[in-house]
């Protein structure tokens, strides 16, 4: 399977390193995740879509007093959450292919979607709506426009891939999302753009 299809495999080989650089503060992530949880029922269920390590975030969420399910398409990544965050159960399972016994109250997927291919993209929207609770929310992080894109990480290169603003909000509405708020290349969460939905 080429890199492109399968970038979730590169984490097993940059794992360690990732973690140990990855800024533990939520200086970008933060306000997104508040106005987020804001969203979400008291003590209700976040599923943590490439939770890598489970820290910051998933971390963050349960001090929250949130109970969070972690999932990530890499073993080294699931490893290192089974370490610092037993309690999100860390499981591997690519997200193209969920299979989840459970539904959840928010979804979020920070910096992982865009990993995925474009159509990968469009077919896992939808299927999320179906993992949600009534009125559940998401979030998660795309590109500012459609467009792929290779970057650098510890000597590897990972792909990223964005849909168009309106291909995304079209398959949201189709999908029964509403588009809450919606911030593009937002410079306090690192030039990322942010979207909130609501079942």
């Amino acid at each position: 399977m080429s890199t492109k299809e399968q970038v979730y495999g590169l984490y097993n080989k940059i794992g360690e390193w990732f973690d140990s650089e990855r800024a533990q503060d939520l200086r970008m992530e933060k306000k997104h995740l508040d106005r987020f949880l804001a969203q979400v029922k008291k003590e209700g269920k976040i599923l943590d879509l490439g939770c890598g390590s489970g820290r910051p975030i998933a971390s963050y969420i349960l001090s929250q007093g949130f109970s969070v399910k972690g999932i990530d398409g890499s073993q080294k990544m699931i490893e290192l959450a089974k370490k610092y965050v037993p309690s999100i159960n860390p499981e591997v399972q690519d997200m193209r292919d969920l299979n989840l016994s459970e539904k959840f109250d928010g979804i979020i997927m920070w910096h992982s979607s865009f990993h995925l291919p474009y159509d990968d993209q469009r077919k896992l929207l939808p299927k999320l709506a179906q993992v949600l609770n009534p009125q559940g929310s998401l979030l998660f992080t795309s590109g500012p426009a459609h467009g792929e894109a290779w970057g650098e990480n510890y000597g590897e290169n990972l792909y990223h891939a964005s849909l168009s603003q309106h291909e995304y909000r079209q398959i949201l509405t189709d999908a029964g999302f509403r588009v809450v708020a919606l911030d593009v290349e937002d410079k306090s969460a690192g030039g990322a753009t942010v979207w909130l939905c609501r079942l």
